[in-house]
């Protein structure tokens, strides 16, 4: 059972981050959207401000934060996932590439 957050007015918070198995294979991502936490960190590991994020993304800056947030609180999670797709990407490369 889901529990539904309160913000310091009372009024129910967002739920920001889901993950939903059909969608993105599952991967955590900003609620009613397509763009992963994995994406959002990746900007910000590469040097983009959060707000350079928001507006790349067309997201609002407490979404970013919230993408962020989730990504540091569980980021052996994440973290495997990027290691995952590198290795995919890899393999992928590696079964398709030219012989010229």
């Amino acid at each position: 059972m889901s529990k539904v957050l309160e913000n310091a007015e009372g009024g129910e918070m967002k739920p920001y981050i889901v993950s939903t198995e059909d969608i993105m294979s599952g991967s955590p991502r900003i609620s009613g959207r397509r763009i992963r936490v994995l994406d959002i960190f990746t900007r910000y590991r590469s040097g983009e401000s959060p707000e350079e994020i928001a507006q790349a993304f067309q997201l609002g800056l407490d979404e970013v934060h919230a993408a962020l947030s989730y990504y540091f609180a569980n980021k052996e999670k994440i973290d495997k996932e990027l290691e995952d797709r590198k290795d995919r990407i890899k393999d992928s490369k590696e079964q398709h590439s030219s012989k010229l």
